[in-house]
């Protein structure tokens, strides 16, 4: 089940801005001063997650994109896979059988 995801307001990020300093919060400790400033969702809102500064981080371009390809949407995507499989919307396709005596790829007879 899709959750639609809550903005952060902007006394929210002022306070997620105050408490890193103007600083990239991955772990980079870059400055961010002239370039976007994006907002992060440790644990995003389609998994339950909230727009309160105890689940935001203030990133710089680069390392937003980093995380949020690499790490959130495959996230994102495997819960939901797994919803639609508990709820019957999702089935397991078998495994296509070949007849006897029959090796895999074309037979040239």
């Amino acid at each position: 089940m899709r959750t639609k995801r809550e903005e952060f307001t902007k006394s929210t990020k002022l306070a997620m801005w105050e408490r890193s300093g103007g600083r990239c919060e991955c772990g980079c400790q870059l400055k961010i001063i002239g370039t976007p400033i994006y907002d992060h969702y440790p644990v995003p809102a389609s998994l339950g997650g909230s727009a309160t500064p105890d689940n935001g981080r203030v990133l710089d371009p680069k390392c937003n994109r980093r995380i949020t390809y690499g790490h959130d949407i495959p996230a994102i995507a495997k819960s939901q896979r797994g919803f639609e499989k508990r709820i019957g919307l999702r089935k397991r396709r078998p495994f296509p059988q070949r007849p006897r005596g029959q090796q895999w790829g074309r037979s040239y007879e």
